[in-house]
């Protein structure tokens, strides 16, 4: 079985990386389906077998043969032109392949492989800033004073808190009640700079992070092979493919699954430019995140957004960011709102003015 099967990934992959005139090669329908297949965790093919069989491969072109690695990766790597959303994780894999390097007995299997390229480490650390990051923040003349009454209640809040709260909190609340606890969303990116080293080195969907109030998520597009490919990168992982506390695709399922509960999740999250769902409808969407990590276990203490789940549940438990929310969605939801607000004021001064030139000659007469 692992001949005949070993057999027809070289075939497929070497008639595809020399543009071969072949039925499945060339129907553009049906290379997801075969690239799907190729990274369904029961379908993996130790990499040593390929490699055996791949010497026994007879080419007759007379460019440089290029090696078993090579092919993967540039297969891996490739876009397909009929799918243009899958550009940016082609151009994410790509960037991340050329920093894999190794033989193929470095690596299982092929969604050992995949795995390297896809999930890369988040280039921003969620789990809290660094010294010089906080001194930096505090030296803006206008955030001296509040930083330090932060910094102070956040010491003495920690050293009255009780041990077992010290601990990162497992969930986080959903899209929903984040909006209700003055959290924003904001799509992570959207008004960087794309420049030559953004371009060779695209941002992970991995680099989440939240700061003041703000909870910012790169962009995902979820389809039918988002679903197969997120279940088996996490399957993977759960399978030993990584040590616990690099489980970052684990990490970001739990994640997803806390802020998307229903469907309102998931309106909130396109609304803010986060999320495109292709699916059939958002439920579909919200249930396969609540599915996601059902079977995930994951320390809660190492992962990577540990931190990040401290910071949102503490700013969460804050009364302040609830009631400025709730003033703004009572007060200021509409125009008509805040057109009342301001001529309730100018009423509010006007009335002021007029009692103040009433009063003031009775205490002050002229001579």
């Amino acid at each position: 079985m692992l001949l005949l099967d070993g057999c027809f990934v070289l075939e497929f992959i070497i008639k595809w990386s020399q543009e071969d005139d072949d039925s499945v090669c060339t129907a553009g329908w049906s290379l997801p389906l075969v690239r799907g297949d190729l990274l369904l965790l029961e379908n993996q093919i130790p990499l040593f077998v390929l490699e055996k069989l791949f010497e026994l491969v007879t080419f007759t072109m007379d460019d440089q043969i290029p090696s078993l690695m090579e092919l993967l990766v540039n297969y891996l790597a490739s876009r397909n032109v009929e799918r243009p959303e899958e550009e940016m994780l082609a151009s994410r894999v790509s960037a991340a392949a050329a920093s894999v390097h190794g033989e193929a007995k470095d690596f299982h299997h092929l969604l050992h492989l995949y795995y390297r390229c896809y999930i890369t480490k988040p280039q921003t650390d969620p789990r809290g800033s660094t010294i010089c990051g906080t001194i930096l923040k505090w030296l803006k003349p206008t955030k001296i004073f509040a930083s330090l009454l932060s910094y102070l209640r956040l010491k003495i809040s920690r050293s009255q808190a009780p041990a077992d709260k010290k601990r990162s909190p497992n969930t986080i609340p959903s899209a929903t009640e984040l909006e209700e606890a003055g959290v924003t969303f904001k799509r992570k990116g959207e008004k960087r700079k794309r420049n030559e080293s953004d371009q060779h080195h695209p941002g992970s969907f991995l680099d989440v992070a939240f700061h003041d109030g703000v909870l910012e998520i790169p962009f995902l597009s979820v389809e039918n092979s988002t679903l197969s490919r997120f279940t088996n990168l996490v399957a993977f992982e759960q399978c030993g493919g990584c040590k616990p506390e690099e489980a970052y695709m684990t990490s970001y399922a739990t994640f997803m699954d806390c802020i998307i509960d229903t469907p309102a999740d998931v309106a909130i999250l396109h609304q803010s430019g986060i999320l495109e769902n292709k699916l059939a409808s958002d439920e579909e969407l919200a249930v396969f995140f609540n599915q996601l990590s059902d079977c995930a276990a994951m320390d809660f203490e190492k992962h990577y957004l540990a931190g990040l789940f401290r910071d949102v549940r503490k700013y969460c438990d804050s009364d302040w960011p609830k009631w400025r929310a709730k003033l703004v969605r009572d007060y200021f939801g509409n125009p008509w709102a805040i057109l009342s607000l301001i001529a309730a004021l100018f009423v509010l001064v006007f009335t002021f003015l007029q009692t103040f030139y009433t009063i003031f000659p009775y205490y002050h007469p002229r001579n």
